[in-house]
């Protein structure tokens, strides 16, 4: 699915919601604005130009890395004056609701194009490996009418390393009782690309959606 406008709306949304409570905290103006940039270059997100970077941090980790990395650096330039820093970056997010649950397909028809794909490929196995969580990843699912046609899928929340490590993959592969040989690996990130290399997939395929991924 096209997440770079969910993943646009959470930065500016999590940046309002980081500047709001430093005002509040009264943090030094100076501060406030260091963080910020910092927080952008550690995420991926250009303010300036309001597009993602290539391979960006923000669309090729999961949520948990994603909030680690918020709140680690939040704390690190609040000095702590900031209290219950995580607590707060988690509610922010919370209340940001399922980011990706409203993702257009970038495919037409896309339960047309897999049930196609399908009759044309005998004993397919069709699998979901995603650093999303699985509750918008379902989301997705729902909204997208595919559920037929998905027989596995692994969410960021479920595996203990994120992409780029293999385990995801791995433990995808577990599931579907195939080995990573067996596989063909389509993604759009760096991440994507080399979780399939590291697994030693049999083919890896780098399309350039999303993010407009460098390769």
């Amino acid at each position: 699915g096209d997440c770079t406008q969910a993943l646009h709306v959470w930065s500016k949304r999590m940046t309002s919601c980081i500047i709001k409570e430093c005002q509040i905290s009264h943090l030094p103006q100076d501060v406030v604005e260091k963080y910020i940039a910092h927080f952008h270059h550690e995420i991926g997100w250009d303010p300036a130009r309001e597009v993602l970077l290539p391979s960006s941090f923000l669309s090729s980790g999961t949520w948990e890395q994603i909030l680690d990395k918020t709140v680690n650096s939040l704390e690190e330039y609040s000095k702590g004056l900031l209290v219950d820093v995580r607590e707060k970056v988690e509610n922010w997010n919370d209340s940001l609701g399922d980011t990706h649950a409203n993702d257009e397909t970038l495919v037409e028809d896309l339960p047309g194009f897999l049930s196609d794909l399908r009759q044309q490929h005998s004993g397919i196995i069709i699998a979901i490996c995603t650093s999303d969580n699985r509750r918008p990843t379902n989301a997705c699912i729902t909204n997208w009418k595919i559920g037929e046609h998905i027989d596995f899928s692994i969410c960021g929340d479920e595996v203990p390393e994120g992409k780029p490590s293999a385990k995801p993959l791995l433990e995808l592969c577990k599931q579907a009782k195939v080995t990573p040989e067996d596989c063909v690996v389509v993604g759009d990130t760096c991440a994507d690309t080399g979780m399939g290399r590291n697994a030693n997939a049999g083919m890896v395929v780098g399309v350039l959606t999303g993010t407009r991924v460098l390769l």
